[in-house]
């Protein structure tokens, strides 16, 4: 937006015309882009690690951490994201020595679970990790159990009336007159589809035996996760901005997966709750009281 404001603000000159405010806005806007991309690279650097520390690198700075200035590590928990806006994060939180923080927002790494193991690794035995995995349940290690369901109303929570409202909005133009208008079919189904699978994708709802946890969802079927229980080490009840509440389970990997569930009401959290608590994993509520 501010390259082309000042292109404008260039023919704007030649042809005569003031183009002081547009050259402002243009400006205005190259800056702001600017500090956006400072601010994210300062925040979510390029990091390495290797015997001798933790190397971060960002675009206009370099930082180096010793292990042995690390004084604690927290891998959970949330900070905030300072983006524009101050934005709660999951987050690592390294504590050193001189008492002053540093936090990786490790959402943004899509290896942040090898990146916990490194640095719990080298910080316990000065040697790098055995790379664990979680255990992958089957269908058939779980045929015998016995699970219990949380997942709330697929039509009418506020997800599926969104999903089926607007389907029947759709619906207006392509049978207007008790005919069917073939031209208008395509596109509203394109439009449908897409919608669909954006509203689906928060309807997710949670399945839990003695020994498994289970996420699937109502509106596409094709998603199916399972964790071993004695793999969850902590269970994280969270929103974001629009999002409806969610689940995060963190598992012993040092792996974190977040799925919407939108379909759940109050009740039904609190009771899911419970349960976890009941089987000795740690619950952390940050949306439903």
């Amino acid at each position: 937006m501010g390259v082309f404001l000042m292109r404008a603000a260039a023919e704007f000159d030649n042809s005569g015309k003031s183009p002081v405010p547009i050259w402002l806005a243009g400006s205005l806007f190259i800056v702001m882009a600017l500090g956006i991309l400072y601010s994210f690279s300062k925040q979510v650097p390029v990091i390495k690690i290797s015997p001798a520390g933790i190397y971060f690198k960002s675009l206009f700075r370099d930082q180096h951490i010793d292990w042995n200035e690390i004084d604690s590590v927290s891998y959970t928990g949330k900070e905030p994201l300072r983006f524009i806006l101050r934005y709660p994060m999951e987050a690592i939180r390294m504590t050193l020595n001189s008492g002053k923080k540093v936090v990786i927002f490790y959402e943004y790494y899509s290896n942040s679970h090898l990146l916990k193991q490194f640095i719990d690794s080298h910080l316990r035995t000065a040697k790098p990790p055995l790379v664990t995995e979680d255990h992958q349940p089957s269908a058939f290690d779980m045929s015998d159990e016995l699970f219990r369901v949380y997942k709330g109303h697929p039509f009418l929570s506020m997800r599926g009336v969104f999903i089926w409202g607007f389907f029947l909005i759709l619906s207006v133009p392509v049978f207007r007159g008790g005919r069917i208008h073939e031209k208008s079919v395509l596109p509203l189904l394109s439009m449908f589809s897409l919608w669909y699978l954006g509203n689906g994708y928060f309807c997710h709802y949670i399945r839990i035996s003695d020994n498994y946890l289970q996420i699937r969802n109502y509106y596409l079927p094709w998603i199916r996760r399972s964790f071993l229980l004695s793999d969850v080490t902590e269970i994280v009840i969270e929103t974001k901005d629009k999002w409806p509440n969610c689940i995060r389970i963190i598992t012993r990997s040092h792996r974190s997966r977040l799925y919407p569930a939108g379909t759940l009401n109050d009740s039904d959290w609190k009771e899911l709750m419970d349960e976890f608590r009941s089987k000795g994993i740690r619950v952390r509520n940050e949306c439903v009281y």
